[in-house]
């Protein structure tokens, strides 16, 4: 069933590249998205799974005041399902590559021209000669032979 399960997740990943690879990045369908609510969903569905493996998921605006109970609303255009995919595939290697207990920090940044969500986790991390090799697709760092995947995983990743 685990088997099945795996096999399931990452023929979805290669669909969803498929269609990303094929759309290209001018023809993908984008909308004026609330990007800490996106980033929220995103945290709070990985929650269940963080905190199985006993780790904290905490998300914040990098700038926000200890006063502001409120965050920004930060509109960018992008893909929701695809930015939402992006965020979870990085926080799901966080959890996957960070022992317990232990945090993953969601943080969004942003000025009038970009927006910048940072990841941080305590993980195992990527030796620095390795990191060059990051970006290519299905790359896997000698370290991480602990965690089944297909993937990336970086102590901290920016979108």
């Amino acid at each position: 069933m685990q088997e099945s399960d795996r096999l399931t997740r990452l023929i979805n990943e290669l669909l969803l590249l498929s269609r990303f690879d094929k759309a290209g990045s001018n023809e993908l369908e984008v909308e004026k998205t609330e990007m800490n609510e996106l980033i929220q969903q995103v945290a709070t569905s990985m929650g269940a799974k963080a905190k199985d493996k006993g780790i904290e998921i905490m998300f914040r605006e990098d700038e926000a005041k200890s006063e502001d109970k409120l965050l920004t609303k930060v509109h960018a255009n992008v893909n929701p399902m695809l930015m939402s995919h992006a965020i979870a595939n990085l926080v799901d290697n966080a959890i996957k590559y960070s022992g317990s207990p232990s945090l993953i920090e969601l943080k969004l940044k942003h000025t009038t021209s970009e927006i910048v969500i940072r990841i941080r986790d305590q993980g195992i991390g990527i030796a620095g000669d390795e990191l060059e090799r990051v970006q290519e697709r299905f790359y896997r760092a000698k370290n991480v032979s602990t965690a089944n995947g297909s993937g990336r995983c970086k102590r901290t990743n920016t979108l």
